[in-house]
């Protein structure tokens, strides 16, 4: 089934899932993150680092299900908790750690996934001819 908005735009069932689900968890993410925070935040250990991380994976493996980018979501969730992150100065430490150790170098990879060969090929032809030409070869 799919239902034709604009050029080259379809909404399919997943779309339309993702929409809602997004909708969903952007509307309930901020309380239900105080909400953990306030009643299990002294009492287990990083339970804020794993709701975020669990929340970013359900939602990028949505997002990777209705064919969008995944990396997206975690923009979104940032922002949408912005709030609640600037109050917390030591689970903000501990969830740039995270994010730079372990989440940065795969968005890298995918990223680099993505690179033609031959398109790279040929811009390190054009540096290499620029270097010629301004005799630093």
């Amino acid at each position: 089934m799919r239902t034709v908005i604009g050029p080259d735009v379809f909404l399919t069932y997943r779309r339309l899932v993702f929409i809602g689900v997004n909708a969903l968890v952007i509307a309930l993410l901020p309380t239900v993150t105080k909400f953990l925070a306030n009643a299990y935040g002294d009492r287990t250990a990083a339970i804020r680092t794993k709701w975020i991380i669990a929340v970013l994976l359900g939602l990028g493996t949505l997002a990777y299900g209705s064919g969008s980018e995944a990396v997206l979501r975690a923009y979104v969730v940032g922002i949408v908790l912005t709030e609640f992150v600037t109050a917390e100065h030591h689970w903000l430490r501990r969830l740039r750690t995270l994010t730079t150790g372990l989440l940065t170098p795969f968005y890298f990879i995918r990223a680099a996934s993505f690179i033609s060969k031959p398109a790279l090929l040929a811009a390190a032809a054009i540096v290499l001819l620029l270097f010629r030409g301004k005799g630093d070869l």
